[in-house]
């Protein structure tokens, strides 16, 4: 059946922590599942935003009206708009629309990169399909079933060939509403409705201005006149309004208000475009110093509408140099992180959490200031889908950076010469296609500090590189068929070297006169062994993770700064001497295997560690926390790790242990994790019970901060919780796999039901938002006969290949005296088989009323 809705709520990223938006989401591992509505701000103006947004919705109504444009001077707040249409047509019932898809479109676009964009929001797999004429075939005829839709395209600037795409707007009672700066391209592209997102009048500005000033009922009467003519001059766009606002939030000085409305007014005969380029590079002015001013320039050499990995924008503005030196890993981490903070309490970036992580997103009006800003001195084509290398002036003499991260580039010619004698940085990762780069391409860059190759199919690094010696940072990440690098003995300014997921099987020549290397990834290579030699003259390092056996342990501790280690050991007591020599020098260091989930909070120490995985297959069985095992997977191809000689162990108790992940192994589940909040089983092959089903072995309380739960493929597990459990931060239920599976809430038995004076045990997670259910053939109920689960916020429920499942005992606890309503947050049920939701029972004995249970004709609209 037909997905309900699409979005880019919780997003799936690219090894490079970048994503572009799209309209799909996966919210589970293996799953495709539903999605959420989009966060978005509250509508700002009754006369303004809310009657341009009562129009689009007429417009959708409107069986006549198939294409509707929304235009408007960029920060003008169409997207915003859009976002909240969007979310109604999600929480609407009774419209005619049954599914709702969002298309970032952006200034630059292709044909193929569109069709893309289109078929992943739609389930439609175009993957092995290059030619663009046989992509809209197969795009056009995987749109054949689908009916009554709406297709959101956000930020066109040109004019769309839908015959080329494969879509044919209008049929089967789909609908187009796109945004664009240029009436132009509403017409053009037949838009029969056509509405103009009008700026904020003046009471309504002032409003919003006053509303993120903060501090306005501090400033005296005759500051607080010319900040209503600071208003005023920010032309009624929300984005500048916000920005320009919190740039003068704390300013009490009448000479600094005078001289900001001074230089509002100055450009007030511009046209449009440049007004928006001079308010938002006021608000950049305004920074306090150089190095917010150059980090948000920087997010500008992402994809326009990417959202950036938090982690990741961190370690690039590190590498950027951006930081100050002298401080360690995790100092230097927290003040980027205050750095990007700042930018988004400026409103200059948006936070957005993504599942477990958080993004940061800059608006499509700020890059084009940005750009504007360095223009001359920054050459970013990315994610334009380029197939070639971008010649001429663009490459000029003053270049300070050039991006063409996500391109399609295949090769660089050996006639190509860039005389970029200031280029600092170079971003050429994700080009997938590109094999081979000429020595004579890097022969002018001489202060090149940053080089980033990542995710290219280069087999062999340019000697050339060798005479880089300003180079910083070299990321070579996930260049899978990288076997040799030159001679690396000359780059002694080098700090960061990352080689993980390639073919190199030794140490580069030249490794031990890294005199300045503070990060250095050899994770998933071929390599075998790190020599002493080499390792003891690397003593700057922060970072190390190897995956690998290293030498003897009075090399590690050599390693005076390290913070961050991810290692195979000899032995058990290899281990514990390297961690007790820790403790003896009150050194904090993160000892975890490589390919594990690191945390700056985790430590060796089991006391402060909080996140601890373990996966173990093969020769060894793991059966006591006390004495935890574990070991990277073996590099042989894919399938289960083997148990090699690279171990690990860590000593429990872990009372402060907030993440716990078991994998392939016999490890029993400690029963006293008070602060767990993520808990992940897989592969357990002799797990048969989370805590003993005894009512005396049970703590109530025993996952009380449980917020996330997964389990999958323990197929001795018949009854999930035991009776009596209680989970009242669980959000996220996730079970599949578990082929012996009978209950999710095990019921209590009748000596206990008679002692608790129950005639049923009702488990009640008031918090959960998502219960996933998937191949658990023997599954015959959520809870016991006659219970019902309490779940007031439920929104996603997928249920697949449970066959034995006869009810759905799900109470809402609602007030209601207009009779029986939906859930109020329920937004999707998903369901593989119709025949199975067709024989569910629904009515039996229980002592709910009917406004609090679901019932069939309540929640059935929102099924697929």
């Amino acid at each position: 059946m037909e997905n309900r809705s699409s979005s880019g709520g919780f997003n799936n990223f690219g090894m490079d922590g970048c994503r572009r938006k799209t309209g799909k989401l996966n919210l589970f591992d293996d799953v495709a599942c539903a999605v959420e509505t989009i966060p978005t701000k509250t509508l700002v103006g009754e006369s303004t935003a809310k009657v341009s947004l009562e129009k689009i919705w007429e417009g959708l109504m409107d069986e006549n009206v198939t294409r509707i444009g929304v235009w408007g001077m960029g920060g003008v707040g169409k997207t915003t708009l859009m976002v909240h249409i969007y979310n109604k047509i999600l929480q609407s019932k009774n419209i005619p629309f049954k599914c709702v898809y969002w298309i970032t479109v952006s200034q630059e676009f292709s044909i193929y990169e569109l069709q893309g964009k289109i078929a992943n929001a739609m389930d439609i797999d175009l993957s092995s399909l290059l030619d663009e004429n046989i992509r809209a075939a197969r795009l056009c005829l995987g749109l054949k079933g689908r009916k009554d839709f709406v297709l959101i395209l956000d930020d066109v600037w040109k004019y769309i060939d839908f015959e080329k795409v494969g879509m044919q707007i209008g049929e089967n009672g789909s609908k187009m509403v796109l945004t664009s700066r240029i009436l132009n391209v509403c017409n053009g592209m037949g838009c029969q409705k056509v509405v103009k997102v009008e700026p904020l009048n003046a009471k309504e500005s002032l409003m919003l201005f006053m509303e993120n000033l903060t501090v306005h009922e501090n400033l005296s009467a005759e500051v607080r006149r010319i900040a209503e003519d600071v208003a005023r001059e920010c032309a009624g766009l929300p984005l500048a309004i916000v920005t320009i606002a919190k740039s003068m939030a704390g300013v009490y000085d009448i000479r600094e208000w005078r001289a900001a409305l001074k230089k509002l007014e100055e450009s007030r005969e511009l046209d449009d475009e440049d007004r928006v380029f001079e308010r938002m590079k006021f608000s950049y002015d305004r920074l306090p110093n150089e190095v917010l001013k150059n980090s948000l320039l920087y997010f500008a050499l992402y994809p326009e509408d990417c959202e950036v990995k938090e982690e990741k924008l961190l370690g690039c503005l590190i590498d950027e140099g951006l930081i100050e030196e002298g401080y360690g890993l995790q100092e230097s981490f927290d003040r980027a992180s205050a750095i990007v903070s700042k930018l988004v309490n400026a409103s200059l970036l948006h936070s957005l959490p993504s599942g477990e992580t958080i993004c940061i997103k800059m608006h499509d009006v700020i890059r084009d200031t940005a750009l504007k800003i360095k223009r001359g001195r920054f050459l970013v084509k990315a994610g334009l889908q380029l197939r070639e290398l971008p010649y001429g002036r663009c490459w000029g003499t003053d270049l300070e950076k050039v991006s063409l991260m996500n391109n399609n580039i295949s090769k660089i010619p050996p006639n190509f010469i860039p005389r970029c004698h200031q280029l600092s940085t170079l971003l050429l990762c994700r080009n997938h296609s590109l094999t081979t780069i000429p020595d004579s391409f890097f022969w002018n860059l001489q202060k090149l500090h940053v080089l980033d190759l990542s995710y290219t199919n280069i087999k062999n690094l340019p000697d050339y590189i060798s005479e880089l010696t300003s180079l910083r940072t070299m990321l070579l990440r996930g260049c899978s068929k990288l076997e040799r690098m030159p001679y690396l003995g000359k780059l002694t300014e080098l700090e960061k070297l990352d080689l993980s997921f390639t073919s190199m099987g030794e140490v580069p020549n030249g490794t031990d006169m890294l005199v300045s290397l503070k990060s250095l990834n050899l994770c998933r290579t071929r390599l075998k062994v790190i020599p002493d030699q080499i390792l003891c003259k690397l003593d700057r390092l922060e970072c190390l993770l190897v995956g690998v056996l290293v030498g003897k342990v009075e090399v590690l501790m050599s390693l005076q700064k390290l913070e961050i280690l991810g290692c195979g050991f000899e032995n058990g007591e290899e281990y514990y001497r390297y961690t007790g020599w820790c403790r003896s020098q009150e050194k904090r260091v993160l000892t975890m295997p490589y390919d594990w989930k690191i945390s700056w909070s985790d430590s060796i120490s089991s006391n402060d560690c909080k996140h601890l995985g373990v996966s173990c297959s093969g020769e060894k069985v793991i059966t006591r926390t006390e004495e935890v095992l574990s070991s990277p997977s073996a590099h042989s191809g894919g399938g289960r790790g083997r148990l090699g000689k690279s171990t690990l162990y860590i000593v429990a108790p872990f009372q402060r242990l907030d993440f716990l992940q078991l994998k392939d192994c016999n490890l029993p589940v400690p029963g006293n994790l008070q602060s767990l909040e993520s808990l992940w089983l897989s592969l357990l092959d002799s797990l048969s019970e989370l805590l003993p089903v005894t009512k005396t072995s049970v703590s109530p309380s025993a996952f009380s901060l449980l917020k996330i739960f997964r389990i999958g493929s323990c197929p001795k597990m018949k009854k999930l919780f035991p009776p009596g459990l209680l989970l009242p931060k669980l959000q996220h239920l996730h079970v599949s796999d578990c082929i012996s599976m009978e209950e999710i809430f095990a019921a209590a038995d009748a000596e206990e039901e008679e002692e608790d004076n129950n005639m049923f045990f009702t488990p009640i997670l008031p918090n959960l938002k998502n219960l996933l259910l998937h191949n658990l053939p023997e599954l015959k109920g959520i809870c016991g006969e006659g219970s019902f689960f309490h779940c007031g916020y439920i929104q996603y429920i997928f249920i697949c290949n449970c066959r034995k499942l006869k009810r759905l005992p799900l109470y809402v606890p609602m007030e209601t005296t207009n009779g029986p309503s939906p859930p109020p947050f329920l937004q999707r049920i998903s369901i593989d088989s119709k025949e199975w939701w067709e024989a569910l029972e629904w009515e039996w004995d229980h002592p709910f009323p009917a406004p609090n249970r679901f019932s069939k004709s309540l929640v059935e609209p929102f099924l697929s």
